[in-house]
């Protein structure tokens, strides 16, 4: 009897996912790759950090979906 603790009444809830972070990666995503644009070389070295800013951007989006799934 003295180790019973009350629960709050949203534990027992699936939790919500959060869309505004998942809106937030995109946008920084997003705002990173128009970024890249500006610059008027082209080449191997742009070409990477291109590939590298969207590679990024879709892993923090799974990382965002891995807890998000049970909701």
């Amino acid at each position: 009897m003295c180790d019973v603790t009350a629960r709050s009444g949203r534990s027992g809830t699936t939790p919500r996912p959060r869309w505004g972070r998942l809106y937030g990666l995109a946008g920084l995503t997003l705002a990173a790759l128009a970024t890249v644009e500006v610059f008027p070389s082209s080449g191997p070295p742009l070409t990477a950090l291109r590939c590298g800013l969207a590679l990024g951007g879709l892993v923090a989006m799974a990382a965002w979906a891995r807890p998000s799934r049970c909701a």
